[in-house]
């Protein structure tokens, strides 16, 4: 079997940032804290400007540009992007307004 070289091995933000979610609340759950609110991002239509909501999606989870495409057509209000962070969730929401998409923000 051979070693494997952790530098070089991509993940992209999006799922690194579930994965570091749901260990936080494993922690606080076995320790009795309160965990943070987690905001989420929902994609309800998608504006004529596909292009930008492609960057601007990409920008914020991380993900490929087929991943990120196949997210934004997906049907039944996608969740575009889940971080404990309110800042991270205004601002991509924010951008996906500005480029006349329908979004909805939720704790």
């Amino acid at each position: 079997m051979s070693d494997l070289n952790f530098d070089t091995v991509s993940i992209p933000r999006c799922i690194f940032e579930d994965i570091f979610e749901k260990a936080k609340k494993f922690d606080a759950l076995q320790t009795g804290e309160k965990t943070a609110p987690i905001f989420k991002v929902r994609l309800l239509a998608a504006g004529d400007k596909k292009i930008g909501t492609l960057k601007a999606v990409r920008e914020a989870t991380g993900l490929g540009l087929r991943e990120t495409k196949a997210l934004v057509e997906s049907h039944g209000s996608p969740v575009v992007l889940q971080t404990s962070v309110f800042r991270d969730a205004e601002q991509l929401a924010r951008n996906l307004r500005d480029l006349e998409n329908k979004v909805d923000l939720t704790a």
